[in-house]
């Protein structure tokens, strides 16, 4: 099987994609989150962690977790930063192949964002706690997010648009330098993920190597959130004539349909 790595942001379903292909038996994911802190927790050497020092210390990643591997794949999840170009040697030696997690619909993946940090940033990850839950508090909590209804503040969601975009856009334009370079990339949708479960699993792993999957693998992780989020905004008529949100969803969309990191084929 061959080594990925997933590019993403949160709110995009990263941990339930990574968590079932832990649970194929397939990959091996040697730490949960972030690749930076694989490094750092088996070496306590945050120092050195350094734009400068990144080529190095994913390589050494990469070869701690391969050599206790037994065959399987390894993955990790990476919010990649600092110079990419310096990893694109080992990122070859090592075949990986890299994804880049998005939300095709510019409009729910800032709303998801907003509900969490802003209207509920008391319980802003709730799909980490779902299962610590008892039958009520789960209850409780699936209904306020899937069910409760708010007012938006329009200029605090056009300001995290903006920030989320810039965020984007950067993370866009890292991979674009590692794609140029040969370094094989896919745009993943997370609906697809959520909406498209089995067929979308299945050609993901066909990509990395594997056979077509006949069933879902499990994963710990429910979705919580409502398919639509920003139709909990009263207000959402008035926000989506605010001039410049519609221009940024069309050129989202002209970014992860028609821009140079092709998608996943489904």
């Amino acid at each position: 099987m061959k080594n990925f790595v997933v590019t993403y942001e949160q709110r995009v379903g990263s941990s339930a994609l990574v968590d079932s292909l832990a649970n194929l038996g397939s990959f091996k994911i040697p730490v949960f989150e972030e690749l930076d802190s694989y490094y750092i927790d088996n070496t306590g050497q945050s120092e050195r962690w350094t734009v400068d020092t990144i080529h190095d210390l994913v390589a050494e990643t990469f070869e701690n977790a391969l050599a206790a591997s037994h065959g399987c794949g390894v993955g990790f999840k990476w919010r990649i930063w600092g110079r990419p170009e310096r990893v694109c040697e080992v990122l070859r030696k090592y075949d990986v192949t890299m994804f880049n997690m998005v939300r095709s619909n510019w409009l729910d993946f800032v709303a998801s964002i907003y509900m969490t940090d802003v209207v509920y940033s008391d319980s802003n990850a709730p799909q980490f706690i779902l299962d610590t839950l008892s039958k009520d508090e789960r209850d409780n909590l699936l209904k306020r997010y899937r069910e409760n209804t708010v007012e938006v503040d329009i200029p605090a969601f056009m300001d995290l648009s903006a920030r989320l975009y810039w965020k984007e856009m950067n993370r866009i334009e890292y991979l674009q330098q590692l794609q140029a370079a040969g370094i094989p990339i896919y745009t993943i949708y997370y609906e697809d993920f959520a909406y498209k479960n089995l067929h979308f699993m299945s050609k993901l792993v066909e990509v990395l190597g594997g056979e077509p999957l006949r069933r879902l693998p499990e994963s710990s992780f429910k979705k919580v959130s409502s398919p639509y989020p920003s139709e909990a905004f009263t207000n959402r008529k008035e926000l989506l004539a605010v001039p410049g949100l519609i221009d940024t969803i069309l050129k989202w969309e002209t970014v992860v349909h028609d821009g140079s990191i092709k998608p996943l084929p489904m």
